[in-house]
């Protein structure tokens, strides 16, 4: 049986996080998030509240935006 069948964050496969400006340390993780397009509107939403971080979405260990 799948371990995350009955893990309703196992269907939330969008991070959104807050990496170092030199990218080189997780800082935060903001948000998990079931869609692109949700984890897009997020970022744009709360990005001027991270002025010099570095801000992506990742869907497991693939960086999916920025591109």
């Amino acid at each position: 049986m799948d371990s995350n069948h009955n893990n309703p964050l196992s269907e939330l496969s969008y991070k959104v996080e807050v990496w170092s400006a030199d990218d080189r340390r997780l800082e935060k993780t903001l948000a998990i998030i079931g869609t692109i397009t949700l984890a897009r509107r997020f970022i744009f939403a709360i990005q001027s509240d991270y002025t010099g971080k570095r801000l992506i979405i990742r869907q497991g260990i693939r960086q999916v935006w920025p591109a």
